[in-house]
């Protein structure tokens, strides 16, 4: 999903070396836009959603990492000038209409029918970072612990941080993960909500780390939010882990392990959806408005994929004959994560089919606590909570435990 035209930004041969070696290292760019950043002139850079996300968090960690404090800042400037850039290009395409369906691939109706407005607004969603205190989504850090008390999530990582605090530095395994001993421990009060743990006591004498998804994914995205490390063979609880550990800062713990998990964890790795699907990911936010403006009444995930899925996503399944998989995708990539975060509940409802229940979800109360926006986001993003857009397949999601986690997984 490429942006609706090229970001060009000049640059001096000094700030073009700041930027290469800030972004050299990340995966989501080709070796051709990393060649494009040693030639002399002005920038342009052509990237897809994704990527442009992973240039602008590659140039902060690099301004982190900096070796003086004038790399750092110059970095960090220059970033901001590549995100001036980016919304100077946005409204200056003739063709709006066309960057509605490109840039937010949403294609939402307008009731007053300002499509230039919903361009700009769109796009401020995506490009927003998640953590900044002024935009047009705002998460409230300010949360107690007690209002998170039923968050799977947040209790599960709470519960690894803090044995592995309590522990001291825990030896991995030649593998890279958690021993046994480890596990075991950390499982004796854990949140099962998918029957992983139900399944596998049944069937194995030993449970190992790669043996329970659940654990899995709460350890990797701890260490991507730093909260966590692997040191000289170790794992160990950092600094910031320590910190947010605290009762008193259970909202910031919150807020950090959900913008992590949506805008830097790859929620494509737990499933065997088929790929070209991260524009569901890269358009979160602007799902996130729509959920906002929902009201919460159960629906099933037929009728929330045709709210919340970017429409090129569903066409994407389409054209690959996997129609069928529509409800499924807005349930893997937006529905059950939200969830578990409890910004959605869930219920299985009865079906005439033995054995099968199908599921159905609706909005938490937690939900308009944690996530505000403004109000011109909400007034745009009313009509396509509220209007049909598009006819969907009808396709019953039948709730079943399918077994241990795949083998891709671990």
């Amino acid at each position: 999903m490429a942006l609706p035209g090229p970001i060009r930004v000049d640059l001096s041969d000094e700030e073009r070396e700041l930027v290469f070696n800030a972004v050299k290292s990340s995966s989501s760019l080709s070796p051709r836009e990393k060649r494009v950043l040693s030639e002399p002139g002005a920038l342009t850079l052509e990237l897809d959603l994704l990527g442009w996300f992973a240039f602008m968090g590659a140039l902060e960690e690099g301004a982190k990492k900096a070796r003086s404090l004038r790399d750092g800042r110059t970095l960090l400037l220059l970033r901001e000038r590549f995100d001036e850039a980016l919304h100077v290009v946005l409204p200056m395409d003739e063709d709006a209409e066309f960057q509605v369906v490109h840039l937010g691939e949403m294609d939402f109706p307008l009731s007053d029918g300002r499509v230039d407005e919903w361009v700009v607004r769109t796009n401020d969603l995506i490009a927003q970072h998640w953590l900044d205190e002024v935009g047009p989504m705002r998460l409230n850090p300010d949360l107690a612990l007690d209002d998170l008390r039923d968050v799977p999530f947040l209790a599960n990582c709470r519960r690894l941080l803090s044995t592995l605090r309590d522990r001291g530095p825990v030896k991995t395994t030649p593998a890279g993960n958690l021993p046994r001993d480890v596990v075991r421990q950390v499982l004796d009060e854990w949140h099962d909500e998918l029957g992983e743990l139900r399944y596998l006591r049944d069937y194995r004498k030993v449970i190992n780390e790669e043996d329970v998804r659940s654990l899995r994914v709460a350890r990797t995205v701890c260490s991507i939010a730093k909260l966590m490390r692997k040191y000289r063979g170790a794992f160990q609880v950092t600094r910031a882990g320590r910190e947010l550990l605290r009762d008193e800062v259970a909202g910031d713990l919150y807020r950090l392990l959900f913008v992590t998990f949506f805008r830097r964890f790859n929620i494509g790795w737990l499933d065997r959806l088929p790929e070209d699907l991260d524009m569901v990911q890269g358009c979160a936010a602007v799902s996130l408005a729509i959920l906002g403006v929902s009201d919460a009444e159960w629906r099933s995930t037929a009728d929330w994929a045709e709210k919340l899925l970017p429409p090129a996503a569903v066409n994407t399944l389409v054209e690959l004959g996997e129609a069928r998989l529509v409800p499924l995708t807005a349930e893997l990539r937006l529905l059950r994560p939200l969830s578990r975060f409890g910004l959605l509940e869930k219920r299985g409802v009865p079906t005439d089919a033995p054995y099968t229940r199908e599921r159905e979800y609706r909005k938490s109360p937690l939900f308009d606590r944690f996530i505000g926006f403004d109000p011109d986001i909400l007034r745009l993003a009313r009509p396509a909570c509220e209007e049909s857009r598009r006819p969907q397949p009808e396709v019953r999601q039948t709730e079943f435990f399918d077994g241990p986690p795949r083998s891709r997984y671990s």
